[in-house]
């Protein structure tokens, strides 16, 4: 029923009874605005009109009133305002803000020049508005006609009752029935609008979007390619993407891209509940990582969440805004806590700090000192007196809030402690959960356990308890019962004094991380790894609602002090734009490969994403299929900064920068017998490849000791370049080799080659996908080391084993007709005689056998069979086999096929050139160019097997002319330090020939 409105007024019997006569013969100037005549005339109240622009709606409410009509027949002298909720005001036409619900008489008193008062009273109802809730059975049909079947029996009114409904279909129909089954004739997007009105006249409404003959927009991607399970790149990298969209004709579109933490479109977020409709009502942002941590404050008005962003921020519930954002933590934020009464805070670290706060101005009150490793969770005692935190280090420790000292260290549990809460009433009673799969009942005073939650199993069967660890624990209201939330997928309810199981909450398909009690003790939420929350009935174990904020794990849920609302904390990370250089914004051109720019993105694991975004359908976002995960940036040399690949199944594609700069990964710990296979990654289409112009792959142990290196330098036209020098050639004539023992194959690079920028090696290497790279010795770390800019496939095939094989050195004396090798002309080689170094063909049998006597010698220590021509016909294969002859046209004394990493063929070809070594080598004995010819041959045989060119003159993979002073007798295979000339960049890797030959060859 409306209210009367009331008109007070004083001295009032008198001028009523005056006012029904006629004195105006007697009265002069009666009824004026004011008595100029000074006389004693009558005097009338004030007439009070009050008007406001509402007298009824949502809180907070704003009205704005006016008093600027009421009229007097003197002065009115002064207006008091009285909103009835505690505030006042003077002014003619105030606004005042109604924060909270309710119905409030508010008053306008008015007092003339005489003292004569009048008052008006007029009531503001402020209400909760009622809350439009749409179910429908689908939210898109192919083609139209399309029959929806909509249903608003779901919405309520927090305060009365719904009275009233009304449906807008967005085609021209309406309906004003709570449940409708409504045709949609024909295609287009509907926004269908259900509004609602409760007793007290204020609506409330929600809208739903129905799609009927729209396709949902697609985008395909092409690129990166399913095929990939993990990308592997550091901000500086270029993460190549192209793919396919496909929208309706003439529907404007556009696209967009970028990083996605978790797979889930939802940001970081705490998304509040109604607890008995489970209506989303408000979604907390602000957050740019994962909310570990919410609660509310104590009188309902407030929210504070914390989490991996390294801050804790604030929100007004009653607008749903960010209020503060508390910063200057030095780690994830693990936990809050309220002190009672909501001025002060708690909140503890993954570093292990704990520290007291000020809500007003975010000042640090204290910190807590103790702890040796994270704090996973934090609680205030309801006498706020004390502060109990639990911690990675297996203790939980129970503080002085007031001054900081530790009151109690509880000591027994064996793995972290995840969980801690004082049992209400009580600070002398604290309950820990441990991710040892128990929970413990500790009596402050004594630092003892009073019961045991653990685990009870009969032989394999288990009785009762978790059987993996516990995240979270709570007390009931009363303290009689206990409940905890595991990663077992379940939470289980507890008496709290006898221990006793007394049912288990078992619906989530995920870990469950969070467990707290309704107010009144009849409910529990959890929230899970599955992203639901589900509110249980305590009493029967029954789940009452599931809610699905977002698809992310739920690390925190609650119920609002009155247990109207409940929280779920989200770890969902938060989107990454991604944009090409120069930047397009929100219309990328992805349907070409397009290189999207990282420079900005921080460290971690993330999910790439497109979206198609139309003004008809909701966005339509695809993920592509590998695992993106970056990594800081790729280190010049190798330090303790250089970054360790991150392996999915064993394999990555790791996409460096392009650019001639030395770049090193850490491929971590690896063990003789791990098999290692590499391949070039080509960009865009990231495909496997095992050629390009120029690259330089280089695999160190720890020791920085060379495994195994992959190179070639390549080209059409370019600079070849010889002892530093480079010379700009022709396409075509880059034929020249480079020292002493330089082999075949083309020694060119791209023609910006400055002196020393790009030296060459001639003698190419075998890389393909047959190449086996098997570790032959333990270490904690090996490094790729990647000079050419190329990107790089990487995957480890563990335990395949160490194969040591025999080598068997064929010494063909007889000469070949048109011999090429490695590509090179043909070319003649006669049959080998003493006569080719000098020597008189007498001498030939005689250098022959002291050549294979030197070879022995060499390989000594190696399981190496040298035989000769002279011996037999070829030996049984595999085996290699060198030539003695002619004069090797790129200028050095001898030539071979290839370098065969951790020799992998156990075959191959290579040649000496007796003729440069007879010019060259002029008046030699026969033993001393059988020597020669021995050292030779071992430096050829040591590129076959797998060994590069050193710069130490006394290791047989030395490499110079005769006015170095080498070869000389005295060369022996050692460890020594890789050539120089031919690295692009600074020195790196150590050759520790006899270590390398003894792990493939064997001794």
């Amino acid at each position: 029923m409306r209210r009367r409105r009331s008109v007070v007024l004083a001295a009032v019997a008198a001028p009523l009874f005056l006012m029904q006569l006629d004195f105006s013969g007697c009265i002069p100037n009666l009824g004026g605005t004011g008595n100029p005549t000074g006389g004693a005339g009558f005097n009338l109240p004030p007439t009070v009109v009050i008007s406001a622009d509402r007298v009824r709606g949502v809180a907070p409410l704003t009205v704005r009133f006016t008093s600027a009509n009421s009229a007097d027949d003197g002065l009115i002298v002064d207006r008091l305002w009285n909103f009835d909720d505690g505030q006042s005001s003077r002014d003619v036409s105030p606004t005042h803000v109604f924060d909270r619900t309710g119905t409030y008489n508010v008053s306008l008193t008015l007092t003339d020049d005489r003292g004569l008062r009048a008052s008006r009273t007029i009531e503001v109802a402020v209400t909760q508005a009622p809350v439009a809730v749409i179910s429908v059975d689908r939210s898109a049909a192919e083609s139209a006609p399309a029959i929806f079947a909509f249903d608003g029996s779901q919405s309520t009114d927090p305060d009365g009752e719904i009275v009233a409904y009304q449906w807008d279909f967005g085609d021209g129909s309406r309906e004003v029935i709570p449940a409708v089954a409504h045709t949609f004739a024909t295609p287009g997007t509907y926004r269908v609008r259900l509004t609602v009105t409760d007793n007290t006249g204020v609506t409330g409404f929600s809208d739903v979007i129905i799609e009927v003959g729209i396709p949902k927009p697609q985008f395909t991607f092409l690129s990166p390619p399913s095929s990939i399970s993990n990308l592997v790149l550091s901000p500086r990298s270029l993460l190549w993407m192209h793919g396919v969209f496909s929208v309706s004709p003439n529907v404007p579109r556009t696209i967009v891209a970028g990083l996605d933490g978790d797979g889930d479109p939802c940001e970081a977020q705490v998304a509040l509940f109604e607890s008995l409709s489970g209506f989303k009502s408000k979604v907390l942002l602000g957050h740019t990582d994962r909310v570990r941590s919410a609660v509310f404050s104590p009188d309902g008005t407030v929210l504070l969440s914390a989490g991996d962003d390294r801050t804790l921020r604030l929100f007004d519930l009653t607008t749903g805004n960010l209020a503060t954002t508390f910063e200057g933590s030095t780690a994830a934020v693990t936990s809050v806590a309220f002190v009672p009464g909501g001025t002060q805070f708690v909140y503890g670290q993954s570093d292990g700090r704990v520290f007291l706060r000020n809500r007003a101005n975010g000042s640090i009150v204290r910190e807590f000192v103790g702890h040796t490793a994270g704090v996973n969770s934090v609680a205030v005692s309801s006498d706020g007196t004390r502060l109990v935190s639990g911690s990675d280090d297996v203790t939980a420790i129970v503080w002085n809030l007031s001054n900081g000292a530790i009151v109690r260290q509880l000591v027994g549990h064996t793995f972290g402690v995840t969980s801690v809460a004082f049992a209400p009433g009580n600070s002398g009673l604290v309950l820990t959960g441990s991710i040892d799969q128990s929970a413990r009942l500790w009596d402050v005073a004594s630092a003892t356990t009073l019961v045991s939650f653990a685990p009870v199993v009969s032989g394999t069967t288990l009785i009762s308890g978790h059987t993996n660890a516990i995240t979270s624990v709570a007390f009931s209201p009363d303290a009689t019962k206990i409940a905890t939330a595991s990663e077992d997928r379940t939470a289980k309810i507890w008496n709290a004094t006898g221990g006793t199981e007394l049912r288990t909450l078992s619906q989530h398909t995920g870990r469950v991380m969070a467990v707290n009690w309704s107010p009144d003790g009849k409910k529990l939420i959890t929230g899970s790894a599955d992203g639901s929350a589900r509110i249980w009935d305590a009493e029967t174990g029954q789940s009452l609602q599931t809610l699905r904020p977002c698809t992310s794990q739920i690390n925190a849920v609650a119920f609002s002090p009155d247990g109207s609302d409940v929280l779920t904390g989200v770890a969902a990370r938060n989107d990454i734009r991604l944009d090409v250089n120069p930047a397009t914004g929100n219309d990328m051109n992805l349907t070409v490969p397009s290189a999207l720019q990282l420079r900005d993105v921080p460290p971690g694991v993330y999910t790439l994403w497109a979206e198609v975004r139309t003004d008809r359908t909701q966005p339509s976002r695809t993920y592509a299929g590998p695992t993106i995960t970056i990594v800081s940036e790729f280190t010049r040399s190798i330090d303790t900064f250089t970054p360790r690949v991150p392996y999915v199944n064993d394999a990555a594609s790791v996409v460096l920068e392009r650019t001639g700069e030395r770049q090193v990964l850490d491929l971590g710990s690896l063990a003789a017998g791990d098999q290692v296979s590499l391949s070039l990654l080509s960009t865009p289409g990231y495909g496997s490849v095992f050629a390009a112009p120029f690259f330089s792959l280089m695999l160190l142990d720890s020791e920085q000791k060379v495994i195994a290196w992959y190179e070639s330098r390549t080209s059409t036209a370019g600079a070849c370049c010889i002892g530093g020098a480079c010379t700009i050639v022709e396409p075509g004539t880059c034929t020249i080799g480079a020292g002493l023992f330089f082999g075949p194959g083309t020694s060119c690079v791209p023609a910006s080659c400055t002196t020393g920028e790009a030296p060459i090696n001639a003698i190419s290497t075998l890389f393909s996908a047959d190449q086996k790279l098997v570790i032959g010795h333990n270490s904690p770390n090996h490094y790729l080391v990647v000079d050419s800019g190329d990107s790089v496939n990487i995957r480890i095939t563990r335990g395949v084993g160490v194969t040591k094989r025999a080598q068997t050195v064929f010494l063909d004396y007889r000469g070949a007709g048109a011999l090429s090798i490695a590509g090179r002309a043909p070319e003649n080689i006669p049959v080998f005689s003493a006569t080719q170094v000098g020597r008189p063909e007498i001498e030939t049998t005689a250098i022959r056998a002291a050549i294979k006597a030197k070879l022995q010698a060499i390989f000594a220590g190696f399981n190496v069979n040298v035989v000769t021509s002279d011996e037999t016909t070829s030996p049984p294969t595999p085996f290699t086999t060198i030539y003695f002859g002619g004069t090797a046209s790129d200028g050095g004394y001898g030539v071979a096929d290839a370098i065969d990493p951790r020799n992998n063929t156990l075959a191959g070809r290579g040649i000496v050139a007796t003729g440069l070594v007879a010019a060259d080598f002029a008046f030699l004995d026969a033993a001393t160019a059988a020597d020669i010819l021995g050292v030779l041959a071992g430096h050829q045989l040591g590129h076959l097997f797998g060994l590069r060119h050193v710069d130490d003159t006394t290791d047989i993979m030395a490499t110079g002319r005769l006015a170095d002073g080498v070869p000389t007798s005295g060369q022996v295979l050692k460890s020594s330090l890789l050539r120089a000339e031919e690295q692009v960049n600074a020195v790196i890797g150590i050759q520790d020939a006899p270590q390398i030959l003894s792990e493939v060859i064997g001794p």
